[in-house]
């Protein structure tokens, strides 16, 4: 028992005294301790003025907000300054209670007390300042980008985008949309809309950690774009810069792989490659969301855009609204014509916004009616000469000149410059005869690139294509102005090229014709002028719709132009005399559209050099001696009023070189004679069956139908009885390449089983006849017989004004590319070949009257339901 107490006392007093060791050692340790706790206090005070003044300085941005533990950590760095300066200031008393050279104290409680609150600060301190210390290191570490991004400045002057402006949001808040994409021709206004997307976001609440807004530009530089995103998300320090550009990719991708994010990507010319950039892909997932800017359709598609928005000019009403406030009031009411004036001005810039701002400022300042007037005889002459346009108007719009990729594409968008407005099969010959698209491997290769030409110019938004392959290519006015500056090398040489709409005899005898290459006006009736044009290629003429009277050419107006190449004349013109043709030794391609002849002039049958000739819609009696023009390999008769004897087919039987021919035909014999040169019927490409005189009794047209390998357009026109039927053994391959049947006027009876054999018609167009079905239950089952779906390619249906008519197809189809059903005046139609598998998507049924809908006999509830919602009626 006493043992046990000793061994215990012992133990007690042994703890005891380490615990007084302890403290003793605490207080000993003290004098130490105070100046290392002030050294410690200063470098704590260093380290958090560079990290808040790194912090303030991003701050200072706008675009950037500390992070919270960082501002915790300057908080706790704050008051742990205060207690240590009020723990401090007691340093003196403490250090006088010591004694024996600092080994023991006065007051040893009081001592220990303060001495452990000492080393505690001391360990607080070296704490927070190698958090301090990992901040700095790391600049990502101090600050995110704020979830208020910036409001960027937008122009107070907006007019006319409220429902573009809609549509593009509705697309940003679809969760069904990743990446919306906007296009159109430049200054069309994309940035703004896409501003305005941006402020009106962050106006609203949103759920979006990162909203940022990169500015790509023609040049599209993949590092400027990362750096960009990195400063965006405070990647910006040393570590940063050191980086390579992979390396940088990454790290912007693990920064925003976990965050949600708005990336608004403005004027890009070419696909951005997401994965190079680091931005991960917007899905229904991660509910991030891509928008940009861009001229392009083609980058729409290639960057994944389902349903580009199309930012069109504004309507005309909307356009002279913001031209008008662009003015000013005070101008306009200056004199009581200039609204007139501005008005024609404003429809001068069609639409298009910049032209319409920098025009409108343009003329702000001008208050009388002769700068006005001197203002619209400058935007109609050579618009480049007015003020704004070569240094504001016209450098913008170039860009998109620039981006075409191949000297042939630009030299055709620049060769616009004379046509303006043209139809697309004319046009793209016009580039073939000036050597833009090489022909050397056949007239239909070259056709087929000149389409593709146009597509690439459509799809950069330079210009306008309508109506498919048969249609016109059209340019915006501004960007005209822009061809036909480009055509004049940037206005350095402006005499190169004349565009003229209102062109008087005068005006071309005061021209310098030396220095002219190329010719577009609108002549006078009569021009009794020789000009000396060593250098002209193409000529143009036009004569205004309205002036019909007989034009006469000088004798000897082509004197001086061997070295023209094209020669256009199109318009009413009669002409009663011909200038000798024979001097232009050097023209390949020769079109006397709309007009009238009597004959062909005997001047032209000796350019046995002529490679195309366009005589479409021409009034001309007499084609005698078309057989001497041996180096045709293009003739386009379709349309040419003119008596087609047989003699006169079988002299296009003698055109060796012929590989495109266009022709109209009025009667059996002839087409049958036609038939008989099998070269000539397989180079026909278009053709039309039609009697000049209409429907009087007896005006039938039978076809014992051939191969034709190159027909695509087959029109047949007031013809009282048609009877067309396929030769045994050609059935499959009889219209290899047909895709567009027009009928119109077919009175009596017709067999239409030979389009089951049209394999690839595309449209069918059919107007005023009186067939009661198109494919009878037969015809289908035999079709089915030989492997044929009919209309397995259709993409458009017009049916106008058949009476007649009750059935399309005994059953259903299936049409995967129809798009277009348009079914107008036909009151005995009832059923359609629908049913609710028929069509994939996107059919527009259009029909007329509104009532006729009502009375259609749907093959189920299910088709119905599937169609009725795609039905557009009215009243005619």
């Amino acid at each position: 028992m006493g043992g046990c107490f000793s061994l215990s006392c012992d133990s007690v007093v042994t703890q005891f005294s380490n615990w007084g060791f302890a403290k003793a050692k605490i207080i000993r340790d003290l004098k130490d301790n105070i100046p290392a706790l002030e050294t410690s206090l200063v470098g704590l005070k260093a380290v958090r003025d560079d990290l808040l003044s790194r912090v303030e300085r991003e701050e200072r941005s706008g675009s950037h907000q500390r992070l919270s533990q960082v501002q915790v950590w300057i908080e706790s760095a704050d008051n742990l300054r205060n207690e240590v300066d009020d723990l401090l200031s007691s340093k003196e008393q403490q250090l006088q209670r010591l004694c024996i050279d600092g080994l023991c104290s006065k007051n040893p409680r009081k001592s220990y007390l303060f001495s452990k609150n000492v080393s505690l600060k001391l360990t607080e301190i070296e704490t927070l300042r190698t958090t301090a210390l990992q901040f700095l290191q790391f600049q990502s570490s101090v600050t995110e980008p704020t979830t208020c991004f910036e409001e960027r400045p937008v122009s107070a002057t907006i007019v006319g985008r409220e429902q573009i402006l809609e549509k593009a949001w509705d697309h940003l808040t679809d969760d069904g949309v990743g990446i919306v994409g906007l296009h159109g021709m430049g200054g069309v206004g994309k940035t703004t809309l896409l501003t305005q997307i941006n402020n009106r976001l962050l106006r609203s609440s949103h759920e979006y950690d990162y909203v940022l807004w990169i500015v790509v530009s023609q040049d599209t530089d993949l590092r400027k774009i990362i750096d960009d995103i990195g400063v965006k998300l405070g990647l910006c320090g040393e570590d940063w810069h050191s980086r390579e550009e992979r390396e940088k990719s990454i790290q912007v991708y693990n920064l925003l792989r976990t965050r949600r994010f708005v990336l608004f990507l403005d004027d890009i010319w070419t696909k951005v490659d997401l994965a190079e950039i680091g931005v991960p892909v917007p899905t229904t997932e991660n509910k991030c969301k891509i928008a940009f800017t861009t001229r392009s359709l083609d980058v729409c598609a290639r960057m994944g855009v389902r349903d580009p928005i199309y930012v069109q000019c504004l309507a005309p009403d909307k356009a002279f609204e913001l031209f008008l406030k662009k003015v000013g009031e005070q101008t306009l009411q200056s004199d009581a014509q200039i609204l007139d004036l501005a008005s024609q001005v404003a429809e001068r810039c069609c639409g298009l916004p910049l032209a319409l701002n920098v025009i409108g400022e343009t003329m702000a300042s001008k208050e009388t009616v002769q700068e006005w007037k001197h203002a619209l005889d400058v935007l109609n002459t050579y618009a480049a000469e007015f003020s704004g346009m070569e240094d504001i108007i016209l450098p913008i719009l170039k860009f998109s000149y620039d981006s075409l990729k191949g000297e042939h594409i630009k030299s055709c968008f620049k060769y616009l410059a004379i046509t303006s407005s043209c139809p697309k099969d004319h046009l793209i010959m016009l580039w073939i005869s000036e050597g833009f698209i090489d022909d050397s491997m056949g007239v239909e290769r070259a056709k087929n690139e000149g389409h593709a030409v146009v597509e690439i110019l459509v799809r950069a938004s330079l210009v306008i294509s309508e109506f498919g392959d048969t249609g016109t290519v059209e340019l915006h006015d501004v960007i005209h102005d822009l061809a036909v500056w480009l055509l004049s090398d940037c206005g350095k040489f402006k005499n190169k090229v004349i565009v003229r709409k209102d062109f008087s005899l005068h005006g071309m005898r005061g021209l310098n014709w030396e220095t002219v290459t190329w010719v577009s006006v609108v002549s006078t009736k009569e021009i009794d002028i020789s000009p000396q044009c060593p250098n002209l290629s193409t000529l143009l003429l036009l004569l205004d719709i309205h002036n019909c009277s007989e034009t006469v050419l000088s004798q000897d107006f082509f004197r001086y132009m061997e070295r023209l190449t094209v020669l256009d004349v199109a318009g009413p013109y009669n002409f009663t005399e011909y200038p000798d043709m024979s001097w232009l030794v050097s023209l390949r391609s020769l079109s006397f559209r709309s007009t009238t002849m009597k004959h062909l002039p005997i001047s032209l049958l000796a350019l046995t050099g002529l490679m195309y000739l366009n005589l479409k819609s021409t009034r001309c009696w007499s084609l005698a001696g078309i057989s001497k023009l041996s180096g045709l390999k293009l003739l386009w008769l379709r349309g040419c009023v003119t008596k087609l004897y047989i003699s006169i087919v079988e002299e296009l039987g003698l055109l060796e070189h012929l590989e495109d021919l266009t022709i109209s035909i009025a009667d059996s014999a002839c087409l049958e004679k036609l038939l008989s040169f099998p070269r000539l019927a397989n180079v026909t490409s278009y053709l039309t069956l039609e009697h000049e005189l209409g429907m009087a009794q007896g005006n039938s047209m039978v076809w014992n139908v051939r191969t034709m390998e190159k027909l695509s357009q087959l029109e047949l026109s007031r013809i009282s009885t048609l009877d067309i039927k396929i030769v045994e053994g050609v059935r499959t391959g009889c219209f290899p390449n047909l895709t567009t049947v027009t009928m119109t006027q077919i009175c009596g009876p017709a067999d239409l089983s030979w389009l089951i054999y049209a394999t690839k018609l595309t449209t069918l167009n059919i107007r005023g006849s009186s067939f009661e079905e198109l494919i009878s239950r037969e015809q289908l089952i035999k079709a089915y017989e030989e492997d044929l779906l009919p209309f397995e390619k259709l993409k458009t249906l017009k049916l106008h004004f058949l009476p007649n008519l009750r059935s399309i197809c005994p059953s259903s189809l299936t049409f995967p590319f129809l798009k277009e059903l348009i079914i107008y005046d036909c009151p005995k139609l009832k059923r359609l070949p629908l049913d609710s598998k028929s069509i994939a998507e996107g059919l527009i049924l259009k029909h007329s009257p509104k009532a006729w809908i009502t009375k259609i006999e749907w093959e189920d509830e299910a088709t119905r339901q599937r169609f009725l919602p795609s039905c557009i009626g009215e009243d005619k």
